[in-house]
């Protein structure tokens, strides 16, 4: 009964979106809402204390620019940007991960497994992203792993990807399809 009450108290007086869990009411209205639908994703997969970090996170990068850029990232963004982007974010990502180490792990803070964990979140980083900004999370994964051959090889399949059409249609910085390759901690500090 504490409990939501407390919850009721913050929809209350932030006027935040009821859906919303626990402790995040005040900065509810001030995220997107793929940020907001992710969020309640977060809630339904990891523990209460991992849940507190996520709103720690949230809290500490609310207003990045890094952040705003990201939200407004359309998914025809020409490759400079996604390239600028995804550079931007790495730090962030990684400073995060450095404060938050069960990030590097999140299955271990899912209380109904690994699996589903991973499942679930990569599910919604589907529904929820375009294909750029999935791609500028996997970049910016990719920067702080320092996994040269697999950005070399994100590279290439973009630059396959541009590639003129066998027809003579103009090529685009079309974004690969990235599904197989994209797993939920690279996408935790959305």
């Amino acid at each position: 009964m504490q409990r939501i009450r407390g919850e009721l108290a913050g929809i209350l007086a932030h006027g935040a979106p009821a859906e919303m869990p626990a402790g995040f009411g005040a900065v509810a209205n001030e995220l997107s809402d793929a940020d907001r639908s992710l969020i309640l994703v977060y809630s339904r997969v990891f523990d209460d204390p991992a849940m507190h970090d996520v709103q720690q996170i949230v809290t500490d990068e609310l207003g990045n620019s890094t952040d705003a850029a990201f939200d407004a990232l359309p998914a025809d963004a020409d490759l400079a940007t996604r390239r600028r982007l995804s550079a931007e974010l790495a730090p962030v990502m990684s400073a995060v991960t450095e404060t938050y180490s069960w990030m590097s792990d999140p299955g271990a803070r899912a209380p109904r497994g690994a699996a589903f964990a991973e499942d679930t979140v990569t599910q919604a980083l589907w529904e929820l992203y375009n294909p750029a900004q999935l791609e500028v999370l996997y970049r910016a994964h990719l920067i702080n792993n320092g996994t040269a051959e697999e950005l070399a090889a994100l590279e290439a399949a973009v630059e396959a990807a541009a590639a003129p059409a066998s027809d003579g249609r103009p090529a685009s910085d079309a974004t690969p399809d990235l599904r197989p390759d994209l797993r939920p901690d690279e996408g935790m500090t959305r």
